[in-house]
């Protein structure tokens, strides 16, 4: 038996990696990887406050706020030993992943706007972890569980696949020539330009699969200042406004 989850999480954590940061993070081979273990324990324990009025007193009493402090402080320096190494080394201004970019920002006087400011950069790590791991993480596994559910979805699938293999054998590779990406005829990874262009039914597939199974089921954002909604709801600065696609998603006047 094989934890999905487990490995869709782990996967998405290096993948997110190299792109956001340009470094693996070799959580595939270490299965209790550390910083996986500090990320989602404080992403677990943050989650418990919102449902507990009482979360200062009962986290001073279990142990809980120790255990975020360590685990924080663990981010922390995972983060900026990677800030530091990537700006000691200047290796930044020769690669494209997303904390690269920021590093390589100037200002109209060509001096680094966020180079030497660690604290922005941390914060940018982390966010970008947050934002593309779990989410990317929680839409694999749903769509694995949807297909195991539905072997003549799956089928249509594979069949979609083929005919681009097939595509591609044919044109020997060419078809992606103008887009910039590398694929011969025997690469088995789709391009973002095949993705585009023919695997419009497995395209479908993922959108259904989070229309159904949104990777952010609810969200709560805080009004910076007073607003109002478009149908003429006023939110005070302060409040608290949740909306939730889980239910949005399955909506019968929406979607019938």
């Amino acid at each position: 038996m094989v934890n999905f989850f487990d490995f869709a999480n782990r996967f998405t954590l290096d993948s997110i990696g190299e792109i956001g940061f340009g470094k693996d993070i070799k959580s595939l081979a270490m299965p209790d990887h550390p910083f996986a273990s500090a990320f989602d324990g404080v992403q677990t324990l943050l989650e418990e406050r919102f449902f507990n009025p009482l979360w200062r007193l009962t986290e001073w009493i279990d142990g809980s706020r120790s255990k975020i402090r360590k685990q924080v402080a663990f981010l922390d320096s995972f983060c900026l030993e990677l800030i530091k190494e990537k700006r000691d080394s200047g290796a930044y201004l020769d690669q494209k992943d997303v904390l690269s970019r920021f590093m390589q920002l100037k200002d109209k006087q060509g001096k680094p706007l966020v180079l030497n400011d660690d604290k922005f950069l941390r914060d940018l790590v982390l966010n970008y972890l947050i934002a593309g791991r779990d989410t990317s993480a929680q839409a694999l596994s749903w769509i694995a569980y949807c297909l195991a559910q539905a072997p003549r979805v799956l089928a249509k699938m594979r069949a979609e696949f083929d005919a681009m293999y097939a595509k591609r054998e044919e044109e020997g590779g060419s078809a992606n020539a103008h887009s910039g990406e590398q694929s011969g005829p025997g690469a088995l990874t789709p391009t973002y330009y095949e993705v585009r262009k023919d695997l419009s039914y497995t395209t479908d597939v993922i959108r259904e699969t989070l229309r159904l199974f949104p990777s952010v089921p609810k969200d709560v954002k805080c009004a910076a200042n007073d607003d109002v909604l478009p149908d003429g709801t006023r939110i005070p600065k302060g409040s608290f406004v949740v909306y939730a696609p889980y239910a949005m998603g399955r909506w019968k006047a929406l979607w019938g």
